[in-house]
């Protein structure tokens, strides 16, 4: 849908966009079985995947109504104005 409508399309980021879940939770077993490469180098796909999720924004406010986010807003937020601080 990105590729297609890149300009009405915004990728947000979830937990499964993060580098500690997708170690524990078998994204690097794959890479290391499918690509037999180190998830621990620099340059492997794991790596630069997870590089390129660290570019995928927390949430999206629009028209300053609706706030868009994967999971939620977590039991630490109190006010809508704390999450420009994350």
């Amino acid at each position: 849908m990105k590729c297609k409508y890149p300009n009405s399309i915004h990728l947000i980021r979830g937990n499964h966009e993060d580098r500690w879940i997708n170690n524990g939770f078998g994204f690097s077993d794959e890479c290391m079985n499918r690509l037999n490469e180190d998830p621990d180098e620099e340059d492997s796909v794991f790596s630069r995947i997870n590089d390129l999720f660290d570019w995928l924004p927390l949430g999206a406010v629009i028209s300053n109504k609706i706030i868009c986010l994967h999971g939620g807003i977590g039991s630490s937020v109190n006010y809508i104005e704390e999450i420009d601080h994350l």
